[in-house]
């Protein structure tokens, strides 16, 4: 128990960047879970969700849903490109997402963008966390849905550990 001074949190951030999709209707563009262990260890981490950087190319413009909740996703290619507590399906190669909730929803044109995460996650402390029992975690993902013309969508999902 600490009853004087301050307490320093140590957080490391990372990004996941995703290849150019075409979104049609509900396209993965990226999904991520917390690995159930790190280091041989039970995965304690908490992972925040800070922004959602993406360029939105070609014509047209895309809505992008921010999914939470998701229990079934079938068909991913998991990936570890970095030291992170958190794994994703960079290709978001699934082939059915259900499931899920919809925490938001960006409608985007064609240009850059940054979108804060911030006020869904770590303001309302909700994160990416692996279960107690080490069992499937809850996974989190961006998808993207054509809404006019001819778009292409590349981006990075930027979150930091609170270890």
């Amino acid at each position: 128990v600490k009853t004087e001074g301050e307490i320093n949190y140590t957080y490391w951030r990372y990004s996941y960047p995703f290849p150019v999709k075409t979104p049609i209707t509900n396209t993965p563009l990226i999904v991520v879970k917390s690995k159930a262990q790190w280091n041989g260890k039970h995965n304690v981490t908490t992972s925040f969700p800070e922004t959602f950087d993406c360029y939105v190319g070609g014509t047209g413009a895309v809505r992008v849903d921010l999914y939470w909740d998701i229990l079934d996703y079938t068909g991913a290619t998991w990936a570890q490109d970095n030291d992170s507590t958190v794994i994703s399906d960079v290709a978001a190669t699934a082939s059915t997402i259900t499931t899920q909730v919809i925490m938001r929803s960006f409608y985007l044109d064609v240009g850059v963008h940054t979108l804060n995460l911030r006020d869904m996650f770590e303001v309302n402390d909700v994160a990416i966390n692996a279960k107690a029992d080490e069992s499937e975690p809850l996974h989190i993902s961006l998808v993207a849905t054509t809404l006019a013309g001819s778009p292409t969508v590349t981006g990075s999902l930027n979150y930091r550990e609170l270890r």
